[in-house]
């Protein structure tokens, strides 16, 4: 799991052929950083999942442009097109079910 800056956002969520998780945090929040294992979890059992990280609060034209209302914020992106999310903290295997709606 990479964390990156919006410069990147293009380039490594956009461009990317097949199915990214975007996770939405901020530092303070708690359940962003409970959620991290469970990301690494599910990226390990499926290893075409991309999994990035993207710091809110130093992005605001991002999280304005996705509306992020809360945090964590998972956003799934296929084929660099926004098919969906998954809002607040859930275990792997919640994000793993989610994931092979989009395969």
């Amino acid at each position: 799991m990479k964390q990156i800056r919006e410069s990147e956002f293009q380039s490594e969520v956009l461009e990317f052929e097949g199915i990214v998780i975007v996770d939405v945090f901020a530092e303070w929040c708690g359940y962003c950083h409970m959620l991290a294992p469970e990301l690494e979890e599910a990226e390990q059992a499926l290893p075409e999942l991309k999994v990035v990280k993207i710091d809110a609060e130093k992005t605001v034209n991002f999280a304005h442009d996705y509306n992020i209302q809360f945090y964590p914020e998972m956003l799934i992106f296929k084929n660099g097109q926004l098919v969906g999310n998954i809002d607040g903290y859930v275990k792997s295997d919640v994000i793993i079910d989610k994931i092979k709606e989009y395969m």
